[in-house]
């Protein structure tokens, strides 16, 4: 879908990998090692992108990208 190519493309670029290398079953901290400060800068890039708010409570919620992926699908 193009929400999933345009969140690939996000988290290609924060998490600083090939967007070939991404999958919606990656673990944000496990797989992708995202720090704190990335995975700020994704939640307000998505934030942006999308048209989304994300809450503290919510974002602590996001394991895998698939999680993300089902929020910005709505």
């Amino acid at each position: 879908s193009e929400k999933r190519e345009k969140l690939f493309t996000i988290l290609a670029q924060v998490a600083e990998r090939p967007i070939t290398e991404l999958s919606l079953e990656q673990r944000l901290k496990d797989d992708l090692e995202l720090d704190s400060t990335q995975a700020l800068d994704l939640l307000s890039s998505i934030e942006e992108e999308f048209d989304v708010e994300i809450d503290e409570m919510e974002a602590a919620k996001f394991e895998t990208v698939a999680d993300l992926l089902a929020k910005v699908e709505g």
